[in-house]
């Protein structure tokens, strides 16, 4: 997997070249840079699967980098970001680059090695969906029969804390008293400090549906839904009504994967 690696943090590369050192050198081919133009000539000539960002206190460091990436070379491939996330400003900043993994400042050696292992299974499943597409079999099929992946997603915690968010193991999204407040499938409860709508826009409008104001649920989760109540249930016992715009729609959403009344 070759690897553009765009790091000024003396301390930060040392790490990653540690890492990558104690792994196979043939499972991981780095190319370092330290400005964005060497990052951009590396990503020209060597298209790399993966990009690896050390956010420092310098914005304008990697912006043009990435923005000349989203504008000229498709299909976006996974970013991992490394950033002190204390920093609002900073924060926002990270969070704009949608990265794939985010891990937080100070790193260590088994957070970056955990964030390669996460990008390299969403490599491989890049890799096997486009070689099945190519074989001339179906979209369904392979909906139907390869099995999900994790997708995690970087959030931000009513407490302002980041943290990375796997959004197929959450149940639901639902505001109460105006928070926001994310179930997930061991039981949890995640409170988070970001809007309802921030996170719709985020998420994959074929698993995930915005049933009202206040709650988007996870059509794996459902247990059933009738249609005569307009009331949903999940899989946990949760129930919720349905609005009576969303219910116009939500049957065609659910299709024939749940149950109906």
């Amino acid at each position: 997997m070759k690897i553009i690696i765009l790091v000024q943090d003396i301390t930060v590369l040392t790490l990653i070249q540690k890492t990558l050192k104690e792994h196979s050198s043939e499972r991981y081919i780095p190319y370092f840079a330290t400005t964005h133009k060497e990052a951009l000539k590396k990503y020209t000539l060597y298209k790399p699967d993966l990009i690896v960002i050390d956010i420092n206190q310098n914005p304008p460091f990697y912006i043009p980098f990435i923005n000349q990436i989203k504008l000229e070379f498709l299909p976006r491939i996974p970013i991992i970001v490394i950033g002190n996330l204390q920093d609002p400003e900073m924060a926002e900043y990270i969070l704009n680059l949608e990265p794939f993994v985010l891990v937080k400042k100070p790193i260590s050696e088994e957070q970056f090695k955990l964030a390669l292992y996460q990008a390299s299974k969403k490599i491989e499943e890049v890799k096997i969906l486009k070689m099945i597409q190519q074989s001339g079999v179906s979209i369904t099929w392979i909906i139907k029969n390869i099995k999900k992946w994790g997708k995690t997603i970087p959030v931000k915690l009513i407490n302002g804390d980041m943290e990375n968010l796997n959004i197929e193991e959450c149940l639901y999204f639902f505001l109460e008293f105006s928070v926001l407040r994310v179930k997930l499938e061991s039981g949890e409860y995640k409170i988070l400090g970001q809007s309802l709508n921030n996170f719709e826009a985020k998420l994959n409008r074929e698993q995930f549906y915005r049933i009202s104001k206040q709650v988007i649920i996870n059509k794996d989760y459902i247990n059933n839904y009738s249609i005569k109540n307009k009331k949903l249930t999940m899989k946990d016992g949760a129930q919720f009504i349905v609005s009576r715009r969303k219910s116009k729609d939500l049957p065609m959403f659910l299709k024939k994967n749940h149950n109906q009344e």
